[in-house]
This record gives structure tokens, sequence and C-alpha cells, in this order.
């Protein structure tokens, strides 16, 4: 796997490639260590050890990890912006109401994929003041490695 990042804004795209395991991407790059970011790896990892080696429901897994409101301890926040709006931004999920209306998480998607190359989409957008959600599933083809 490979991962792409326009971050920070004023340099060039960064591709590096990605070791096996369990990696999370905030807003921030992939694997910053923020509260929200460890909070979510920890949940996936509980995740999957619930599921075990069965199959992992992409609804089910979004709903339970990507709908979290906790917000992270104060102290834990990394001082990019005032505590109040940090903390307010803390949880995975955001949802905060500002003077120019709603801001925070306008969608969610999870991918399960197994090694049969049987994969399934799920994604919960927002759409104006509706959540809609989409599911898709489709079979990866195999290829060679040589």
């Amino acid at each position: 796997m490979i991962y792409v990042t326009n971050r920070p804004k004023d340099e060039k795209a960064l591709v590096s490639e990605v070791p096996p395991g369990i990696h999370v991407l905030s807003t921030a790059s992939l694997d910053t260590p923020w509260p929200k970011a460890v909070r979510l790896r920890t949940n996936f990892e509980k995740f999957l050890e619930k599921h075990g080696s069965g199959e992992l429901p992409a609804e089910e897994m979004a709903d339970k990890l990507m709908t979290d409101t906790t917000k992270a301890d104060k102290t834990t926040l990394p001082g990019i912006y005032s505590v109040e709006f940090e903390h307010s931004l803390s949880s995975i999920f955001v949802e905060v109401n500002t003077e120019r209306g709603r801001y925070g998480t306008r969608s969610i998607s999870a991918v399960s994929a197994k090694t049969s190359g049987e994969v399934a989409f799920y994604e919960k957008y927002l759409e104006e003041e509706s959540w809609i959600e989409h599911m898709a599933s489709y079979v990866m083809e195999q290829t060679g490695t040589g």
C-alpha cells in the first residue's frame, strides 16, 4: 500500500510506501499520534479482537468506530490552536455549531477486504441536513506477483 499526501500545503506531494499493520489517518499525516487518532487505533484493535478471524462488517465498523464523540483531555491536545477550539474538534466524530453554520464530520467510510478479493465499501455522508448511506460490494481481480 502507498500513502500520498499534500501536507504541508507548501511542499511537494509526498508518496511513501506503508508497511503492513494498522494505520490511522486524521486531519494530520498518517499515524500522527493525536489523541483522537490514538483512540481510533485502540478502538479498531479492540474491534478486530472482537471479530477474530471472522468477517468485519463495514457498516458496523463505521458506526462503532467513527461516531465516537469522546473529547480528549485538554492537556493532551497538540497546541496548534486555542485549547477551547482544539477541544471542540478532539473527538473522532466532530459536530460543532458556529456562527457560519455546522462544522465537522461530513462523511464516514469503511472498507473491508477479504483475501479472496471480496470488498465491501460503506459510506455515510452529509448532504445538506441529511445523512445518506451507501454500500457497494465488488471483487478485486487477482493478479500475479511476477
